[in-house]
């Protein structure tokens, strides 16, 4: 029985990765480091901002101090992309919501906490969350399940009795590693992950059977 349900942020209750993936090869190439858009998903999707500066540096060197000189300069051409961009993934907000009526809810992201809490309150369901674990509050980024565990730790429950919504190759590697049970968000368009790894995988989470909390 499934005592506690988690939620990805990025590219699973908001369609926001992408744009990240577009603001960080735009700070790229004014760094002369020039890579396709897909070249430049397969580093962002699914990780946090130091998961991302560790690839960048592995790869390319000296080309930024830290995570968050990263972070601050891509995130600024990103404000400006969703200016005009329906990010929210609507599906998946109103599955967010009707799950919290009958099980604890929390968030667990590689992005930032002040991220995290922007977008919570832009979709209005603040007060659906009982909290979010964000990059700041783990030493390993996914797909690491150290986050997955501090917040099956934090909700008292044991690992295999939580629930996971992802859209990544490295979340479902996360929260497989944590032992809880996998649904795998690939919608159609959506870049290419292999979320095989997840004990189902769904195009909408408008299809997630509630019956499934049975697991």
């Amino acid at each position: 029985m499934i005592e506690a349900v988690f939620f990805d942020m990025d590219g699973t209750l908001i369609d926001t990765e992408i744009l990240y993936a577009k603001a960080l090869k735009v700070t790229l190439e004014e760094k002369g480091i020039n890579l396709s858009l897909d070249e430049v998903i397969a580093i962002v999707y699914g990780r946090s901002w130091v998961g991302v500066f560790e690839t960048v540096e592995k790869k390319f060197p000296a080309r930024f101090h830290n995570a968050e000189e990263l972070e601050v300069k891509t995130t600024l051409i990103f404000n400006k992309l969703i200016e005009n961009d329906d990010f929210i993934i609507q599906s998946s907000l109103n599955l967010l919501t009707e799950l919290a009526t009958q099980l604890p809810i929390a968030i667990v992201s590689g992005s930032s906490r002040v991220h995290l809490k922007e977008f919570l309150e832009r979709m209005k369901i603040s007060h659906l969350v009982d909290f979010f674990i964000g990059s700041e509050d783990c030493k390993k980024s996914k797909p690491s399940p150290e986050g997955y565990l501090k917040a099956a730790k934090k909700m008292k429950v044991s690992p295999v009795r939580c629930l996971v919504f992802e859209d990544s190759l490295v979340g479902v590697q996360a929260a497989k590693a944590a032992k809880m049970k996998c649904v795998a968000l690939k919608r159609e368009g959506a870049p290419s992950q292999d979320v095989s790894a997840a004990d189902e995988i769904m195009i909408d989470l408008s299809l997630f059977d509630k019956s499934q909390l049975s697991f």
